[in-house]
């Protein structure tokens, strides 16, 4: 398993460090491949990644490159998430601001429609054991 995890960390050591050398106390590879066997382990939240990486610290440390006592705590792992939309509007006539209020401003009539939706219907807890009723009841109650 040693010889497994440092292939893992070779080959992730050629993605390039997008973080500025000031303050890196990990190394980016073993960082990468920590959350990745977090992430195959089950894990879904960065602090469990981390709950994670201290219980089987021992094993993980070397073949990582790790150089510490203790893995890196929930403060140093981070999710980043990227998110793409397709529109048919023209970027030249929509400015990016413009485009991100568009954007906010369907998820917000979706997710208030959602709750009062939730709350007076109780769809949530609702069960249609019929084929075919789901799509009857969501066009009754739309």
């Amino acid at each position: 398993m040693h010889s497994t995890l440092s292939q893992l960390k070779d080959t992730l050591e050629q993605i390039p460090d997008p973080r500025s050398k000031q303050g890196v106390s990990h190394p980016f590879a073993g960082i990468l491949a920590l959350v990745l066997l977090g992430k195959i382990a089950r894990k879904i939240y960065m602090s469990h990644i981390a709950d994670w990486a201290e219980q089987h610290w021992h094993e993980l440390k070397t073949p990582l490159g790790f150089d510490t006592d203790k893995p890196p705590k929930g403060g140093k792992l981070r999710s980043c998430e990227k998110r793409y939309f397709i529109s048919s509007l023209d970027a030249s006539v929509v400015s990016s601001e413009r485009f991100l209020e568009l954007v906010r401003g369907h998820w917000q009539i979706e997710n208030r429609l959602h709750l009062i939706k939730d709350r007076w219907w109780d769809d949530d807890r609702h069960v249609l054991f019929r084929p075919g009723l789901g799509e009857v009841w969501s066009a009754l109650t739309d």
